[in-house]
């Protein structure tokens, strides 16, 4: 099942998805394209988030973070500078179909609009979250 969407969200602002139940499929990812549907770079930035990596909150929900500016949660797409794209949810062999909500708040607000149990990283975790997914790019592709 694909879920789709058109994002626009500015420089002060943050957009919440917000998956209020599970993901049961196989796979899913969330993943982010420009206007003209070219992926945006997902090999030192975290354009991209699947079942492997998200964090699921306490309530059983998935919420993910879009915004250029690093928030400091794990949940975090960056929209890699972009104002306005399209998000991609895949949800592979899933016994429900993916329901997402989407929220725009300002970005300085963003915690109050979240849940206390959002994961959040410290740079360091985040530079290491980053090498870790160039080191995969490399070894898949080679480059």
């Amino acid at each position: 099942e694909y879920w789709f969407a058109a994002y626009d969200v500015e420089d002060d602002e943050a957009l919440i998805v917000h998956l209020p139940e599970p993901m049961d499929g196989v796979y899913w990812g969330a993943q982010l394209f420009d206007v003209w549907l070219r992926s945006h770079d997902f090999r030192s930035h975290q354009s991209t988030l699947n079942s492997a990596y998200a964090t699921q909150n306490g309530d059983g929900g998935i919420r993910f973070i879009l915004t250029r500016r690093d928030p400091g949660y794990a949940n975090w797409i960056d929209t890699c500078g972009f104002t306005k794209g399209q998000l991609l949810i895949r949800n592979y062999r899933s016994s429900a179909a993916a329901n997402p909500t989407v929220t725009r708040v300002p970005y300085a607000d963003l915690a109050k609009h979240l849940p206390d149990d959002m994961v959040l990283l410290t740079p360091d975790e985040r530079a290491a979250a980053l090498a870790t997914r160039l080191a995969a790019y490399t070894r898949r592709h080679g480059e």
